[in-house]
C-alpha cells in the first residue's frame, strides 16, 4: 500500500501540474487582480496618512503664532499707512523714516507714510528722524483684515520752529517745499507751513529751501523758542531785456524777481537807439536782437536762452526790420541797399526757425526799368502774425511815365512761417488804393479805394476774404488795441485808455470774454511767463517791467527790472518786448 501511495506520487503530482490552461490563465488573472488590489489599497492608505500628517503638521504650525505669519509672510503682503507727528505740537512730522522689517519710507508732508507690500505677521514700527528720539513700537499686520492705519507722536529732543513758504510774485502758500538744515529736513504742507526741530546751539542756521520749478534759495533760521520764519521763493526762469545803464545797449538777463542780473551780451557802443530792439518768443526760450554791432551794418541775432550764447541770424548791407516770432521761427524783412529800388529781389520777406538755424525765403519782390521815371516795383505791405500764419500785402509801385497794367495786381497773401509755402487769398487792381490792420487777434479789415471813390471794407479772418458794410473809415482808423497772446495760445492780454488811465483785461484766444484785471492803473501790457499762462509782464512809464499773477486782480506787481526801450511794435501779438 505503502509503495502504492509513494509510487502514486509522482502521478499526484502531475495532476496537479497539469491544470488545464484556461484554469491557469483564470488564476493568474485572479491573484495578479488581488495582488493590484492590495496594492491600490496600501498606497490609498499611505496617501491619506501622508495627508494626514501634512495637515498635522500645518496645524501645529499654525497653533504657534511665530511660525503661522513667517509661513504666510512669505506669499501674503499687506500696505499699510501711519501717521507721525509730533508729541508736543501735534503737528505732523515730515521727512520722518518708518520702518517695518524690511520695508522703510519717509512720511511725507503731512506726515502720513505708505509702505507697501509689508508680510504679514507681528513685528514692530520703527520711526527715526533728527533731533527725535527713537520711537519703537510692536505692531501685527493682521492675516484676514486690513491693517490698522496708526498715529503715531514722537518726542523732539531739539527746538521746533515755524516754517512758512509762499510765492514771490504771486503771495500764494507752498506746499512741498524742502527746506534741509543740519543733517534735518521738512516738507511744507498745502498751506505752506510745516515745522522744523534744530539744536538749540544756535540761535541762527544756515538752510536750503527747494521746490521743483522754482529757484533754490539759501535763507537763515531762527531757532529761539517760538519762532516764525517766513520765506519767499521764485519761480524758476530768466527774462531779457536791454539795458543802458552803463552808456552801450547791452542785452540783460535776471530772474522773475529781478534778482541777478548780468549781462548776457555786451553792447559794442554801434548799437543806435533807433534800430535796436529785443524782441522774445512766447516761451522765452528765443529771442531776436535787432542792432547794428560791427563793421557799422545792421543785422539780427539770436539769444539763446537753453544754450546761453548770441548768434548771426542775419547781417550784411542791408537793413532789417522785425515783424516777430511766430512759434520758434522769426520773421523779418530785408531791403538791400545799394543798386536801384526798383531792381529784382530788393526787398525779401524772411523766416529764421530757431531750433534748425535755417532761413527760408518768403516772398521776394521783383521789378523793372532803366530809370526812376520807367520803373515798376514791388514793396511788401503791412505783415501781420497771426495763429500759424502769416498775412501781408504785396503790392506795385511807378515812375512818373511808367504805367501798370493788369500783371501788377495787389495782392493780400498767406504763407506758412514754417514751410514758407503761399498763396493768394484775394488779388486787387493794381490802381486800387489798399490798406491793411489788424484789429482783432484773428481778423484783419482792409480798405480799398479807387481815386476819390468811396472806400469799400473787407475782412480777412479764417483764410477767407468777405465784404463787410459795419466798417467806414472812422472805425476803420481806430488805434486798436494789441492782443498779447499767451504762451499756450488759449488766453489773451491787452488794455483800454480810460478816464487818463488804463484798464488792464484779459480774454480767450479771440480776444473775448474779458475779465478785467486793473482799473485806473499806470501799467500797461508787455507779455506772458509759464508754460501754464502763471504770470503777466507789465511796463510803467515805458521802462519800468514788472510781473503779477495772471489769476486774480493786479493790486501790487513785483517790480523786476528797469530797461530800455526806443521801438515798438503794434499789432505783433505774438511775442513779447514789442510793446
Amino acid at each position: 500500500m505503502k509503495d502504492m501511495i509513494e509510487g502514486d506520487e509522482e502521478k499526484l503530482e502531475e495532476v496537479v501540474v497539469d491544470v488545464p490552461k484556461k484554469s491557469k490563465i483564470a488564476h493568474l488573472k485572479h491573484r495578479t487582480k488581488f495582488h493590484i488590489s492590495n496594492l491600490l489599497r496600501t498606497k490609498k492608505r499611505k496617501i491619506i496618512a501622508a495627508v494626514v500628517g501634512f495637515i498635522l503638521i500645518l496645524v501645529i504650525l499654525f497653533a504657534i503664532p511665530f511660525t503661522r505669519y513667517g509661513i504666510l509672510g512669505l506669499v501674503v503682503k499687506k500696505d499699510v499707512t501711519i501717521t507721525i507727528v509730533d508729541s508736543k505740537t501735534k503737528q505732523p512730522v515730515s521727512n520722518a523714516l518708518v520702518k517695518i522689517g524690511s520695508v522703510s519710507k519717509q512720511t511725507d508732508k503731512d506726515g502720513v507714510v505708505k509702505l507697501s507690500a509689508v508680510p504679514v505677521g507681528q513685528g514692530g514700527v520703527e520711526v527715526t528722524k533728527q533731533y527725535y528720539q527713537t520711537y519703537d513700537h510692536s505692531y501685527t499686520v493682521p492675516v484676514l483684515f486690513n491693517p490698522e492705519s496708526p498715529k503715531y507722536e514722537i518726542v523732539a529732543t531739539g527746538r521746533q520752529v515755524t516754517v512758512n513758504v509762499v510765492d514771490k510774485i504771486t503771495g500764494g502758500t507752498l506746499a512741498d517745499v524742502v527746506i534741509a538744515s543740519s543733517q534735518t529736513k521738512a516738507t511744507t504742507n498745502a498751506d505752506g507751513t510745516t515745522a522744523l526741530i534744530l539744536s538749540p546751539k544756535d540761535e541762527i542756521q544756515k538752510a536750503i529751501l527747494t521746490k521743483s520749478g522754482y529757484n533754490t534759495q539759501n535763507v537763515d533760521v531762527k531757532v529761539t523758542q517760538g519762532a516764525v520764519n517766513n520765506y519767499t521763493l521764485t519761480p524758476a526762469g530768466s527774462i531779457y531785456y536791454l539795458s543802458k545803464a552803463t552808456g552801450t545797449i547791452n542785452v540783460m538777463k535776471s530772474n522773475l524777481d529781478g534778482t541777478n542780473p548780468v549781462v548776457f551780451a555786451a553792447g559794442t557802443g554801434q548799437e543806435d537807439d533807433n534800430n535796436t530792439s529785443l524782441l522774445s518768443a512766447r516761451d522765452w526760450q528765443y529771442s531776436a536782437l535787432t542792432a547794428t554791432r560791427e563793421n557799422n551794418q545792421e543785422g539780427l541775432y539770436l539769444v539763446d536762452s537753453a544754450k546761453g550764447d548770441l548768434s548771426v541770424i542775419d547781417q550784411g548791407d542791408a537793413s532789417f526790420t522785425a515783424i516777430g516770432w511766430s512759434g520758434h521761427n522769426f520773421i523779418y524783412t530785408v531791403y538791400r541797399n545799394g543798386g536801384n529800388y526798383w531792381d529784382d529781389k530788393k526787398q525779401a520777406l524772411k523766416s529764421f526757425n530757431a531750433d534748425t538755424r535755417k532761413i527760408t525765403t518768403i516772398d521776394e519782390t521783383s521789378g523793372s526799368g532803366t530809370t526812376s521815371y520807367n520803373a515798376l516795383y514791388q514793396y511788401f505791405g503791412s505783415v501781420y502774425i497771426l495763429e500759424n500764419e502769416i498775412v501781408y500785402l504785396k503790392g506795385w509801385g511807378h515812375g512818373y511815365y511808367s504805367d501798370l497794367g493788369p500783371d501788377q495786381a495787389t495782392l493780400l497773401i498767406s504763407a506758412n512761417p514754417g514751410t514758407g509755402s503761399k498763396k493768394t487769398v484775394k488779388s486787387f487792381s493794381a490802381d486800387l488804393s489798399v490798406q491793411a490792420k489788424l484789429y482783432e487777434p484773428q481778423s484783419i479789415y482792409l480798405r480799398v479805394q479807387s481815386g476819390s471813390d468811396p472806400a469799400t471794407f473787407y475782412e480777412y479772418e479764417g483764410g477767407a476774404v468777405k465784404t463787410v458794410t459795419d466798417t467806414n473809415d472812422s472805425k476803420f482808423n481806430e488805434s486798436y488795441t494789441t492782443f498779447l497772446v499767451s504762451p499756450s495760445g488759449n488766453k489773451t492780454l491787452w488794455y483800454e485808455p480810460r478816464d487818463g488811465k488804463n484798464t488792464i483785461f484779459i480774454g480767450d484766444q479771440n480776444g473775448a470774454n474779458a475779465k478785467t484785471i486793473a482799473t485806473l492803473s499806470d501799467y500797461t501790457p508787455y507779455g506772458w511767463f509759464g508754460q501754464n499762462d502763471e504770470y503777466i509782464l507789465l511796463s510803467k512809464n515805458g521802462s519800468e517791467l514788472y510781473i503779477a499773477s495772471a489769476s486774480g486782480n493786479i493790486t501790487s506787481p513785483l517790480k523786476v527790472t528797469d530797461y530800455h526801450k526806443s521801438r515798438t511794435y503794434p499789432g505783433y501779438g505774438y511775442g513779447y518786448g514789442g510793446l
